[in-house]
């Protein structure tokens, strides 16, 4: 790989380049997933909220 690297310096900047943009797609996206699921993650105290709110 350090021979490639060598002997391809713009070759080799692109496909690092690729790679790196393939890992901050995945990173986004498992970021994405981790907001959604926060956002959805009730808790006792905001169920007994609810609950409260629609009987009064």
């Amino acid at each position: 790989m350090l021979r490639f690297v060598k002997k391809n310096p713009i070759a080799s900047n692109k496909i690092f380049m690729i790679m790196i943009y393939s890992l901050l797609q995945k990173l986004k996206e498992a970021n994405r997933e981790l907001a959604y699921e926060r956002k959805s993650d009730y808790n006792q105290a905001d169920i007994d909220d609810l609950i409260n709110n629609l009987i009064r």
